[in-house]
């Protein structure tokens, strides 16, 4: 009779060649990475509004269309709080002191100091009463 091969010949036979060539193909990429364009870092050499040409051993773009620079948006001035007035909050205490809630005494001295600051106290307290 004849001997039975040993059971993992066969696993050997099979996972062998299909290690050799796993390997054989890694190795390849790994020693040739492929090549990323220059003009950015995307693999699509044909953007939008541009066009390329291929001269002996690189690429060359072209562009189709000349683009504008954007225009810079101007900065926003900060507007002047009237709550940053040196009296305003002298004035809101002084509502407050005569009686007045403190969001009363709030919307009185912003209504005031939006349409006309006070120089003082005083001038506050006659626009008030």
């Amino acid at each position: 009779m004849n001997p039975q091969p040993d059971p993992n010949t066969a696993t050997m036979v099979v996972i062998l060649p299909l290690l050799v060539v796993f390997l054989y193909y890694f190795f390849k990429a790994y020693n040739n990475p492929p090549k990323k364009s220059n003009s950015d870092n995307t693999w699509d050499f044909f953007a939008h509004d541009d066009i390329y040409y291929h001269d002996g051993d690189h690429m060359q773009m072209i562009p189709a269309i000349d683009k504008a620079e954007p225009k810079p948006k101007p900065k926003k001035q900060p507007k002047a709080n009237h709550k940053d007035h040196p009296l305003y909050n002298d004035c809101k205490d002084v509502l407050v002191s005569l009686g007045h809630k403190k969001s009363e005494a709030s919307r009185l001295a912003d209504n005031i100091f939006q349409s006309n600051p006070p120089k003082s106290v005083q001038d506050f307290l006659s626009m008030v009463y």
